[in-house]
């Protein structure tokens, strides 16, 4: 069982920001993504395309990427377990069709580096690949430099964490691999290439990503737009599951709940067969009753308590 302390909840406190005021491109980015969002009929997944602002032109960029790689493979040469990780992570990219190779070398309008993170706490993967979109080409623009960031659309922790205690059985999940659900327009991976090689020996490759990626500046907010729009779906058909989907998630986590076990199981059904819909995979569900989640004994599910303690966290009024 894990117990689950207040005080051990202060950093998602700590990750909040003051509110800031509407500015107009928030205004722009929002009618871009209504006037270009479409769904991918095979699959049922959402197609966004970037925001661009109005100048998006960039220099020079594939020489960084290059010396970018070498660099890393210099490490992989001190680290062996970190070359079989990158490379186990590159090949499930592949496999999983969130980027191809491109025949034609040299084409790409921007050239993403890309670094090794380590997550000792993850109970999932341990190495993530990210991606720079802030590499400055060569007229001194990057990427993230001539895309608009979007408006704020997440919801606070701390609403979100307060509702979520108010229910006698409450659940969590997260969505696997958010971001690189949705994908990206093809016009536009033109602009998300990147280098790679498996052996110093080898000679690079060339591929672009397909999907979201984790480093770009829009990418939380297409992310979330997407979430929310696949809520708006379900508006007039199952209310609930519209307004837990819009106001119960914050980025990929998932903290609901209900007040009988019914109440959980049914909603956590409707939840996984509408997001399922539109290509996103509840994971590694959680829930302070065993029967909620019974179903799902083959995944890595747990059941947890909620610890009262003195201390508290402090927000700013």
């Amino acid at each position: 069982m894990t117990t689950l302390k207040l005080d051990e909840l202060e950093r998602f406190w700590e990750m909040e920001k003051d509110e800031e005021e509407p500015k107009p491109e928030d205004d722009i980015c929002e009618q871009k993504y209504i006037n270009t969002t479409t769904r991918d009929l095979a699959d049922g997944r959402f197609v966004v395309a970037i925001p661009f602002k109005k100048e998006k032109e960039l220099g020079e960029s594939r020489k960084t990427a290059v010396a970018r790689l070498i660099s890393m493979e210099k490490r992989f040469d001190t680290r062996k377990d970190l070359k079989d990780d990158y490379q186990k992570f590159m090949q499930e990219y592949q496999e999983m069709g969130h980027i191809k190779e491109v025949e034609k070398m040299g084409q790409g309008k921007y050239y993403l580096p890309h670094q090794a993170v380590i997550k000792k706490e993850s109970t999932t993967t341990k190495l993530r690949v990210v991606f720079d979109a802030s590499a400055k080409t060569t007229n001194g623009y990057s990427l993230n430099d001539v895309m608009l960031i979007g408006p704020k659309l997440q919801k606070y922790i701390v609403d979100i964490i307060l509702k979520w205690r108010m229910w006698r059985y409450v659940m969590s999940a997260d969505v696997e691999k958010m971001y690189r659900q949705i994908k990206v327009r093809e016009e536009d991976q033109e602009y998300q290439y990147i280098l790679w090689r498996e052996n110093p020996q080898d000679k690079i490759k060339e591929f672009k990503l397909t999907t979201v990626t984790y480093g770009t500046a829009a990418a939380p907010f297409l992310a979330v737009r997407t979430l929310q729009e696949t809520g708006n779906i379900y508006r007039k058909t199952n209310e609930n599951v519209h307004d837990v989907i819009n106001n119960d998630f914050y980025m990929d986590d998932l903290m609901t709940g209900g007040h009988t076990i019914q109440e959980c199981k049914k909603l956590r059904g409707e939840l996984i067969q509408a997001l399922n819909n539109s290509g996103f995979h509840l994971r590694k569900w959680l829930s302070n009753n065993p029967k909620i989640i019974d179903e799902y004994t083959q995944e890595t599910n747990e059941i947890i308590q909620i610890e009262e303690t003195d201390k508290y966290p402090q927000t700013k009024g």
